[in-house]
């Protein structure tokens, strides 16, 4: 669940790092000549996958979601990559409260339940701030 909260959120930084040079660097990107870097989607994806904790990981699940348009922009690439720690977020939520309703008798893993719970709902509370940032542009 880190790998790709941390995705989404070192995508956000890789974002704004090519748009501010795009911005700075106006001709070349409006242009379409030489200058101009024309990027597939695996390299873009590659390219923000690289910024996580496990770039395998982060590129194989953003290649198998299939929300990757063709011709992606950077943005696009961060959107899914919310996505999917989205729905990873979920899917870990009910495991985690499956164990946590499974351990009645285990005290210990009650407790190691509950606090996976806790840490569930700071790392979705991350992914609302990212999410709502994406929405309201930076």
């Amino acid at each position: 669940m880190a790998v790709f909260l941390s995705l989404a959120i070192l995508s956000l930084i890789l974002f704004i790092t090519i748009s501010s040079s795009a911005v700075r660097h106006p001709s070349a990107a409006a242009s379409g000549g030489a200058g101009a870097a024309v990027h597939s989607n695996q390299e873009i994806i590659g390219l923000a996958c690289r910024a996580s904790r496990d770039p395998t990981t982060c590129q194989a699940s953003l290649t198998q979601s299939n929300r990757v348009p063709p011709d992606a922009t950077v943005l696009q690439v961060i959107e899914s990559a919310v996505w999917v720690a989205s729905q990873n977020l979920k899917t870990g939520r009910k495991m985690v409260q499956d164990i946590l309703d499974s351990s009645a008798g285990d005290k210990n893993r009650s407790v190691a339940a509950k606090t996976g719970l806790e840490v569930l709902t700071y790392a979705e509370y991350r992914l609302n701030l990212v999410d709502g940032a994406l929405t309201r542009g930076g």
